[in-house]
């Protein structure tokens, strides 16, 4: 609508998965507590590790909603719990993230309502 978008400060640094991405890691980490529910006890997989800045993330979605956003940078207050650099631990085994940053915005602007 053109409205003022409030963000960040453009260096902060984020770690997305895409949503089909977070089903496939909950599968196969659902597949491998059946199979051997001692070896994945309290084993913690979140972190795709694809890691950007806000300024990495909004430069790639203006490009694919085909239109500038009017930026406020530093005017989205961080919350005092935030965690200022993500988790970087081991990857579920057997889980490789597919979707990566571009591609991931695209299906979300368009609308996918499913996981493929």
């Amino acid at each position: 609508a053109g409205t003022p978008l409030p963000l960040p400060r453009e260096e902060l640094t984020v770690d997305l998965t895409y949503r089909d991405d977070v089903a496939s890691a909950l599968l196969t980490a659902g597949r491998g507590l059946l199979r051997e529910p001692a070896a994945w006890r309290d084993r913690r997989f979140a972190a795709s590790g694809f890691r950007h800045t806000v300024r990495e993330v909004v430069a790639p979605f203006e490009a694919v909603a085909g239109r500038e956003l009017r930026k406020q940078w530093g005017e989205w207050k961080i919350p005092a719990r935030h965690i200022a650099v993500p988790w970087n631990g081991p990857r579920l085994p057997g889980w490789t993230p597919d979707v990566l940053l571009a591609e991931g915005l695209r299906r979300t602007l368009a609308g996918d309502s499913h996981a493929d």
